[in-house]
């Protein structure tokens, strides 16, 4: 299986620290959910090249 490289915009990281502050448990929330993403079908449904829908 092919392993994904998570990267971390600023954005993302902003974000994720004003949440952090409400949510305690988040980072872990998080590290469960990359850990369970193995394919790209994980991520969405692929509606074409350039677009895909997330559940």
């Amino acid at each position: 299986m092919k392993k994904y490289e998570i990267i971390e915009h600023p954005l993302y990281e902003k974000a994720f620290k004003k949440l952090r502050k409400r949510y305690k448990n988040i980072e872990s929330d998080i590290e469960v959910f990359l850990n369970n993403v193995k394919t790209p079908d994980d991520l969405g449904i692929e509606l074409n090249q350039m677009f895909i829908k997330y559940a």
